[in-house]
């Protein structure tokens, strides 16, 4: 992937505190690498956002939730493992999928897309690099509280 300017230095994660409290539960010194959440199964892929799409995803798919936890996870520990990608549908099929790929290299061609990190493979939680941060949403959203965290 060739990027326009620089790639990113960190890339995000966005769990509800259910699926952190889980991972918590593992024992991850004997159980490190993780493959991601239910949804992150279902499309085979861990479902990752930049700084400038992480508040986006995170009002628009997680609404519901009073507050997120989102890992901030350094590029570099992924960037063999990630491939940017327009966004797929939750539980897309095939064809679904096909359709998109071919849309995509039109709209890169054109310089139209707004791409999404996907990491296909495992994420090692062990790793000392990651942070952790608990973020609450406010009346109008997790944007307000999101644009205070240092990215």
């Amino acid at each position: 992937m060739s990027f326009k300017s620089s790639p990113p230095t960190t890339l995000y994660k966005i769990l509800t505190v259910s699926e952190h409290e889980e991972l918590q539960l593992k024992n991850l010194a004997f159980e490190p690498y993780w493959r991601g959440t239910s949804l992150d199964h279902t499309d085979g892929f861990i479902h990752l956002s930049n700084a400038k799409q992480a508040p986006i995803v995170a009002d628009r798919f997680y609404q519901d939730q009073p507050e997120i936890v989102l890992l901030k996870i350094p590029y570099t520990l992924l960037q063999d493992s990630v491939k940017f990608e327009l966004p797929c549908p939750p539980g897309a099929s095939p064809e679904e999928r096909l359709k998109l790929k071919e849309a995509e290299s039109k709209e890169v061609e054109n310089g139209e897309s707004e791409l999404f990190p996907h990491l296909y493979g495992e994420l090692d939680l062990s790793a000392e690099s990651l942070e952790w941060e608990i973020v609450n949403r406010t009346e109008t959203g997790f944007k307000e509280s999101m644009s205070r965290l240092k990215w």
